[in-house]
């Protein structure tokens, strides 16, 4: 099982080493990476706006293996800006509304986003919409 392991993070800390060098990418807080695929039109017209947001996400393994995709199972996220952690707000704000980016992010054993994370998901994400609350 630790040789598993130690596998999966040489893998992923490849990937990410290959993702890094990309022309675009920039750092999202200390735990994600991301390149804008496609700049959308700005998010609120007020800053402190309360509005949620819907969020696509496709999430992967380093080796390519989806393990999310909202596009097919409809399951989006929808949160407010201000509800969303602090490294996917930076993300959000740059490709704003209709907005693309691929990012690479740190994540636990279970998959879930941690700044001290030993292992990579691959994510690509899409603001679609914009909801009044």
């Amino acid at each position: 099982m630790h040789k598993i392991k130690q596998q999966k993070e040489a893998r992923d800390n490849a990937w990410l080493a290959k993702f890094r060098q990309e022309e675009g990418i920039q750092t999202a807080g200390e735990q994600a990476w991301y390149k804008v695929i496609h700049a959308g039109e700005p998010l609120f017209e007020d800053e402190h706006s309360e509005a949620a947001l819907t969020i696509s996400v496709n999430r992967r393994l380093s080796d390519g293996t989806v393990i999310a995709d909202t596009d097919l199972t409809g399951l989006v996220l929808q949160e407010k800006l201000s509800d969303l952690p602090e490294w996917l707000q930076i993300v959000v704000k740059d490709i704003r509304l209709h907005g693309e980016a691929e990012l690479a992010v740190k994540v636990d054993e279970y998959g879930d986003p941690r700044k001290y994370g030993n292992y990579i998901e691959h994510w690509r994400i899409r603001v679609i919409e914009l909801h009044a609350m």
